[in-house]
């Protein structure tokens, strides 16, 4: 549950955050006029002195020029990052939609409605970006809409006590409008950056053939723009060291709020040591000062000091984590015994989170047609159709006789009819109607009779950052065994079929997961649509080699 902050404290914030915009436009406006006045200046006099043209530079002339057309660019470059919309913003980015019909995005899509209650923000959206790192960010447009995101890799790792309080934190941001200062502050300054690319690449291509052009002239086109992408570079550094001082200093105050929210630091303390032990990169680096924590691992945030001050855009996280300790009232080593224990069986109960249900099950015969068929498995009965209270059943191997509506193993089935189990999508391979089921937490669809999986787009990443399904060590290493054995193109490596995606009849185009795993998995060549097919054993085999592959090593 989430509490809602004094109304003095909002509107405080909201003076600070006007106060900093402004603030904040007059910096870009003088940045732009130094910097365009220092770029136009120095190449126009190593340009003339190239060409040894008589009579001096009338350099008041430039300075005038520079700083008008510098001035318009800032104020139309202003607004027109403020015009952007959140969509923009969020593609730029890189992020999903939350899909309500995965358990764990459906828990962060109900914590985020519950901050919108909290902070009075209307139409938060709750975006995903797919990533196995851990990390969590909020963004807002010019207009005020907004969204919160975390990183797929960060549910699954965290309770949701902890992920409350990150998305406290994050709506805090929100509330001070610290999201949309520092959104506009990133996508702003980032244009010095763009600059010294550019002539970062020319610089490189004019080496060669204008060096050779221009050297009897006693001059370089190259040394000219060798200057030029100096004097950017360090509009680029200066700009960046205003943009990480933003986000240095707002990161405390939405941590106290953050936690006024959602009534429990220690909880906070517990995610923002999780984040900061794990990978969280997989994000934007450029945009690292919207995240909780700076996506690169860089050992100036975790120091003190006028140089880690200066060039890191978080503040220390050990001293985030003493003020929230001492809030607590606890200890470091409390909360590293927390987290080595990492039990979440308790809040995944709480939240409705489980494993896949196997397909093994007992086999039973039915009668059909005056006759008896099978043995099938009680989700196999369910696919073909077989399954009704009436039919009558004998379990393989007995001879007791019954209705299936007295066996206790298939009452589960009649539930999952009347919800609606059975897909509307046939096998690939089979041909049979497949089954949704949950699969650690998100819904898939699986043939009974071959098992292979079939997933909607982003789906199978979501599931490799899970570990909810636990494997046997001798299965490990036969995977691995198998991985090593793999080489040459997927078409040789699968002489399945071709086959045609479920969802939307396109063709589906054999590929290769990634070379860490060597499976040959086939994906919809429809892009809107993306779905995967994994056959039997294959998406198991792909979790079992990455999860493996990221076991901290002894």
């Amino acid at each position: 549950m989430f509490y809602s902050l004094p109304a003095e404290t909002v509107f405080e914030a909201k003076e600070r955050t006007k106060r900093a915009t402004f603030y904040l436009f007059i910096l870009l406006v003088g940045l732009y006029i130094f910097f365009a006045n220092l770029l136009l200046v120095s190449g126009s006099l190593m340009l003339r002195g190239m060409s040894h043209s008589p009579g001096p530079i009338e350099i008041p002339s430039l300075v005038a020029i520079a700083t008008l057309g510098s001035t318009l660019i800032a104020v139309m470059h202003f607004y027109y990052v403020r015009g952007r919309s959140l969509d923009d913003l969020l593609a730029e980015i890189g992020t999903k939609p939350a899909d309500p019909r995965d358990n764990y995005h459906s828990q962060f899509i109900n914590l985020v409605s519950e901050a919108e209650a909290a902070t009075g923000i209307h139409g938060i959206r709750p975006v995903i970006l797919p990533t196995t790192g851990l990390n969590a960010f909020s963004l807002q447009d010019g207009k005020g809409n907004s969204a919160i995101g975390v990183t797929d890799g960060l549910l699954p790792k965290l309770t949701r006590q902890e992920l409350s309080a990150v998305v406290a934190h994050e709506a805090a941001h929100l509330v001070h409008e610290d999201s949309r200062l520092v959104t506009t502050a990133c996508f702003l300054f980032s244009v010095f950056g763009r600059v010294n690319e550019i002539l970062g690449g020319l610089m490189r291509g004019t080496s060669n053939t204008f060096d050779r052009r221009s050297r009897n002239r006693g001059g370089s086109i190259s040394g000219v723009i060798l200057v030029l992408w100096i004097i950017s570079g360090a509009g680029y550094l200066v700009t960046r060291l205003i943009s990480m001082s933003i986000s240095r200093e707002r990161e405390y105050l939405a941590d106290t709020d953050g936690v006024q929210m959602c009534k429990d630091p220690l909880a906070l303390a517990e995610s923002l040591y999780k984040i900061s032990n794990r990978y969280r990169g997989g994000t934007p680096v450029a945009y690292s000062p919207l995240f909780i924590m700076n996506p690169s691992d860089s050992g100036l945030d975790e120091q003190e000091g006028f140089f880690s001050n200066l060039f890191s855009n978080h503040p220390p996280v050990s001293k985030r984590l003493s003020k929230l300790l001492a809030w607590a009232r606890t200890d470091l080593k409390t909360l590293q015994e927390l987290d080595q224990k990492g039990a979440r069986e308790e809040d995944q109960a709480e939240s409705g989170i489980q494993s896949s249900p196997g397909l093994e099950s007992p086999g039973f015969m039915a009668y059909q047609g005056d006759k008896w068929v099978g043995p099938y498995s009680p989700p196999q009965l369910l696919s073909m159709g077989f399954m009704s209270p009436s039919t009558w059943v004998c379990p393989s191997g007995g001879d007791k006789v019954v209705k299936a509506s007295e066996a206790p193993e298939l009452l589960p089935l009649f539930q999952q009819q009347v919800q609606g189990a059975v897909s509307q999508n046939g096998c690939p391979r089979c041909k049979v109607p497949m089954i949704t089921s949950r699969y650690e937490g998100t819904e898939v669809e699986q043939c009974t009779f071959c098992r292979g999986y079939l997933l909607r787009a982003g789906v199978l990443d979501r599931l490799i950052t899970r570990e909810e399904t636990t494997f046997a060590a001798e299965d490990i290493k036969r995977a691995k065994t198998w991985r090593d054995s793999q080489s040459g193109p997927a078409m040789k490596r699968d002489l399945f079929p071709e086959i045609k995606c479920p969802h939307c009849q396109n063709h589906m185009t054999k590929m290769i997961h990634t070379m860490l795993t060597q499976v040959v998995i086939d994906r919809c060549s429809n892009e809107s649509c993306g779905a995967i097919w994994c056959d039997g054993g294959e998406l198991e085999t792909i979790q079992m080699i990455v999860e493996d592959a990221h076991k901290p090593r002894g």
